[in-house]
């Protein structure tokens, strides 16, 4: 009896069709395979033995790049099958994404890479169905060569004989090229001239990254700045780019180079040699051999090995065994992807090595880090997107996201499709690439509409402006909550108490949150706040994030008569002594109010000496983690009670405000635990000292109003999110106060931790508004 059979999942650009055809063979089947616009369809006719073996062999043996979610069988009533054979691509279906990310090279092509026989010898764009690029060329599905950026390019004849062989390992791999007939690479100098071509061009770019030149490098989702490790280069590198500290990538050769300057455990291994090959952030080792100024005041280094043809053939080249290969953008522009548009934003740089190859969809390298030994996404992009993820509800929604660090998602048929990373909207280059990338993920989706669009509560973020203009069933969600959402979605839970820290969002009372315990019962729909760190002055409002010395002034005023406590910091203020006496008389007055963890860790930060001004965002508790290398003392902390808004539905109509009952609040008094850390950095205490038990003590006040809060609603498990979540120590504190209270861990592991895991927060309101 001939059967159909439908299989839903990354199943299209992995080889998977080549793969089925191999399979109806071996099992003497007669059919077809063909793409649907989401999914793979087989049609089968044979013995049922074969049959059923045909499909426990899909299940057991697909290729190592596709996911298989579904297969669905059903019987046919013709039989008309002579042979097996893959047919056209079908447009029916139900748009589902299945486009899978950009990978990278895999081992068969890399060894033809250096194989001075092979006619890909050296070809800086040579891929296969096992790696390569995929979604930064497509423009839409089904996934076909005409319809990404290779259809510029048509195949040669030898080419097309393997496009066209099934047994080939280049079957119908859709950006299948080789040096007559494929894109190329071409080495442009500043006065506009072309110096070489592909792999020469590649030889002569490395002996001027030798030579200390500083070069944009157009790789898979977008250009790189490279340059060389060594401190006259990054220095320079940090002048040309306005980056006076945000920590550089770097890319090296080979693991033994990473082992030779950072430590990496096998677990961390595992993730930087796999096909996603995201950036990684590792402990360096002490001395640290490379330029101290590649991450200045931080303990951590981000690395990635090479994913790319180019990659490899650059180090083949050079004499260099690792490069600075940081994004290409001034700070918080959308990183650069048009040659024109390199050639006008970096003409900073001497030269340019770039390609005849678009780039359909802008996509930055992912990065992560591990945290207590659980691998946390910082940025989710090249490797995993647009892999999707599933979601309780059918509705087809838009998340809009937060402001820093955005991504939005967008929800259909039960699942969810986060974003590339986006970046800074309140930049209006990136809000415009927000736009774009909406449309078009729009389009790969098959989605016309929006039945709900979901946002922040914040009424001044652009991506709140924006939402009105995707549709009209708007609601926006309370940014904690979001993050809160987001881990539960992201772990499949439908309750719990979640610790949600992070720099600011703001709040269902109209001030600014950041260090709250919150409880969440998606089935009883039932939603509390059940603590949060005590409310603190910010003097000159978001002055006191870029300047934290006002911060800590701000916590510590109540404790002294006048601001003479402070006058041995007045220094360290831009305009000194006069500044201080300008901030005594704001704090008098001052009415905005945060409750952000970040907000008192960059004070303490500002206190000891570590960090006077954030040049990039986390910058002052990034190295205060980085200090914490001391032993534990005590501190003075202390838990009250006070009135405040408690049990509310966290989301409103669009333009409405949050109501909600009052109520007992649990609250940590930062203020008794800053003022101690204080007096004991006057009495001579040690730096490492007071900041690791200053954290320690902080989040375990947090960890005990969330333990009392998991007894009193009797929930199983306790959750940490936010920005906060990829600190090592407050993550270690909260593991092992979950574990000696016999409660579920819950952190992340498929959806960022911080902003960029908003969207997927917003989008788990289609579970719970009718």
């Amino acid at each position: 009896m001939p059967y159909r059979i439908k299989v839903n999942g990354v199943v299209q650009g992995v080889g998977f069709r080549p793969f089925v055809y191999r399979l109806a063979h071996l099992h003497s089947l007669k059919g077809y395979v063909k793409n649907l616009s989401s999914s793979v369809e087989i049609a089968v006719s044979g013995e049922d033995r074969e049959i059923k073996a045909f499909v426990e062999d899909l299940k057991e043996k697909a290729p190592p790049l596709s996911r298989i979610d579904e297969i669905s069988i059903e019987s046919l009533d013709e039989d008309g099958f002579s042979q097996f054979k893959i047919e056209k691509s079908g447009d029916k279906g139900g748009g589902r994404l299945v486009i899978p990310p950009d990978i990278a090279l895999c081992s068969e092509c890399l060894e033809e890479l250096f194989d001075g026989k092979d006619r890909r010898y050296l070809y800086p764009f040579i891929n296969c169905t096992n790696c390569g690029q995929r979604f930064s060329l497509i423009g839409s599905t089904p996934y076909d060569r005409e319809k990404t950026s290779m259809r510029e390019f048509r195949m040669c004849n030898m080419c097309l004989g393997e496009y066209q062989d099934p047994l080939d390992r280049r079957y119908h791999a859709q950006t299948t090229s080789c040096p007559i007939c494929g894109p190329s690479y071409f080495l442009r100098s500043a006065d506009g001239r072309i110096l070489s071509y592909n792999h020469d061009a590649i030889e002569l770019a490395a002996e001027l990254l030798d030579k200390g030149e500083i070069i944009g490098i157009k790789g898979f989702g977008g250009f790189h700045i490279a340059s060389k490790t060594e401190d006259e280069e990054v220095l320079m590198l940090r002048d040309l780019l306005g980056r006076r500290s945000q920590p550089f990538a770097i890319m090296a050769e080979s693991v033994d180079e990473i082992r030779r300057f950072a430590h990496l455990s096998e677990e961390e291994e595992a993730y930087i040699t796999s096909f996603t090959r995201p950036i990684l952030i590792l402990k360096k080792k002490d001395p640290f051999p490379l330029s101290e100024h590649l991450a200045p005041g931080l303990d951590t280094i981000g690395v990635m090995l090479p994913y790319s043809p180019l990659h490899h053939i650059l180090f083949s080249f050079s004499r260099c065994s690792s490069f600075v290969m940081t994004s290409a953008n001034l700070p918080d522009d959308p990183m650069v992807i048009e040659n024109q548009d390199a050639i006008d934003r970096l003409g900073f740089l001497n030269y340019l090595l770039m390609s005849d190859l678009e780039i359909i969809n802008r996509i930055d390298d992912s990065v992560i880090k591990f945290v207590s030994g659980n691998p946390l996404f910082i940025r989710r992009s090249r490797g995993y997107v647009p892999l999707d993820l599933p979601l309780n509800g059918d509705r087809v929604t838009l998340s809009l996201g937060a402001e820093l660090s955005n991504t939005f998602t967008i929800t259909k048929n039960g699942r969810a499709v986060i974003s590339q990373h986006i970046g800074n909207t309140h930049n209006y280059d990136a809000l415009l690439f927000m736009r774009e990338a909406i449309e078009r993920m729009m389009t790969l989706l098959g989605v016309e509409r929006f039945e709900m669009v979901y946002c922040d509560l914040h009424p001044a973020y652009n991506t709140t402006v924006l939402a009105p203009s995707f549709g009209t069933r708007i609601y926006q969600l309370q940014h904690h909550f979001a993050h809160a959402l987001s881990l539960l979605g992201d772990r499949g839970a439908r309750t719990g108490v979640v610790i949600s820290c992070d720099g600011m969002g703001y709040g269902a009372d109209g001030r600014i949150w950041g260090g709250e315990v919150l409880y969440i019962d998606l089935d009883e729909r039932e939603f509390e706040r059940v603590g949060h760190l005590e409310y603190q002055r910010m003097v000159g409002g978001d002055l006191a994030a870029y300047f934290p010395l006002r911060m800590a002034f701000s916590i510590l005023r109540r404790f002294y008569d006048s601001h003479d406590f402070f006058m041995e910091y007045a220094g360290k203020f831009r305009y000194g002594k006069k500044e201080l006496e300008v901030i005594e008389k704001e704090w008098e007055r001052c009415e905005i109010m945060t409750s952000s963890c970040g907000r008192v860790l960059d004070a303490l930060a500002s206190l000891l000496g570590i960090s006077y001004e954030r040049t990039y965002e986390g910058e002052p508790a990034m190295r205060l983690e980085a200090a914490a290398d001391g032993d534990l003392i005590e501190m003075g902390v202390e838990i009250v009670k006070e009135r405040g808004i408690k049990r509310f539905i966290p989301w409103v109509e669009y333009g409405s405000e949050i109501e909600g009952e009052e109520g007992d609040l649990q609250v940590v008094r930062t203020s008794l635990l800053l003022h101690d850390a204080f007096e004991l950095w006057k009495r001579g205490a040690k730096r490492g000292d007071l900041v690791r038990s200053f954290i320690h003590h902080l989040t375990s006040s947090l960890c005990d109003i969330a333990i009392d809060a998991c007894s009193r609603f009797d929930v199983e498990s306790l959750g940490f999110s936010g920005g906060c979540a990829y600190n090592r120590i407050m993550t270690r504190v909260i593991k092992e106060r979950a574990r000696e209270n016999n409660l579920n861990l819950l952190l992340h592991k498929n959806v960022p931790a911080g902003d960029g895991g908003i969207s997927f927060g917003q989008a788990q309101l289609s579970q719970v508004i009718e």
